[in-house]
């Protein structure tokens, strides 16, 4: 019998199945909705506070949902400093990518927010064992990149669309390098639970205090966005 999701460390599985795909899949598809999500939520509220606020709302939400199950929150002194920075990760992933759905189209966001698994590649190439690129794989690494590099060159013009690109380019960096976190420190040895609490708690409080160094708080939120503030804790 198989591990049981949730149970503990995940098996580490060197080649995808066919519930991996299709659960890559969907995942995918909520990921591209919720990127619809920010999108709108960004009419109503300043994009970092916004973040701050699902980040808020997810935290409590998680915590409830470990306590209903009996789960306990890991805080293992050992952890706090990894912990901490795959927090700063989390952090500027989102700050960068809210930023760039209030700057540019949901289309070249997502383009650009998902080369992640490129960089993570490419990172994991120098900094893991076992994840050397072959020559297959560096041929696909760099038609990722020519592809990549066209979008910016043929996409929309304007300083604001620019930097909305470099952001969300930025924010799959941080992605990257958090995924790098959690394989490569001893949070691999972390509850998925436990994890993403850490992730959350961190953001929240640095989300929630830098969001006034990007201007109003506030954009005259109507009940379309506190409704999908509603939908994005979930």
């Amino acid at each position: 019998m198989g591990p049981v999701i949730g149970e503990g460390p995940m098996e580490r599985k060197d080649r995808i199945d066919a519930f991996g795909a299709a659960s890559l899949v969907g995942f995918s598809l909520l990921l591209g909705f919720g990127q619809v999500i920010i999108k709108v939520g960004n009419e109503g509220f300043g994009p970092v506070f916004f973040a701050g606020l699902r980040s808020v709302l997810s935290l409590v939400v998680l915590l409830l949902w470990m306590r209903a199950r009996g789960i306990r929150l890991e805080l293992g002194r050992g952890n706090w400093g990894p912990a901490l920075v795959m927090g700063l990760f989390f952090t500027g992933e989102f700050v960068a990518l809210f930023i760039a759905l209030d700057l540019t189209t949901v289309a070249r966001s997502a383009l650009m927010f998902y080369t992640m698994p490129v960089w993570l590649a490419l990172m994991a190439h120098f900094l893991l064992p076992g994840e050397k690129l072959t020559a297959v794989k560096l041929a696909g690494l760099a038609l990722a990149f020519a592809g990549v590099a066209l979008a910016l060159l043929v996409g929309e013009t304007g300083e604001g669309a620019l930097i909305g690109d470099l952001c969300a380019l930025a924010g799959a960096w941080c992605w990257a390098g958090l995924a790098l976190m959690a394989r490569a420190t001893r949070l691999r040895e972390m509850r998925a639970e436990s994890q993403l609490a850490w992730q959350l708690a961190v953001s929240a409080v640095l989300l929630c205090a830098m969001a006034p160094l990007f201007g109003p708080l506030l954009r005259g939120p109507e009940l379309i966005h506190w409704g999908v503030l509603g939908v994005r804790r979930w």
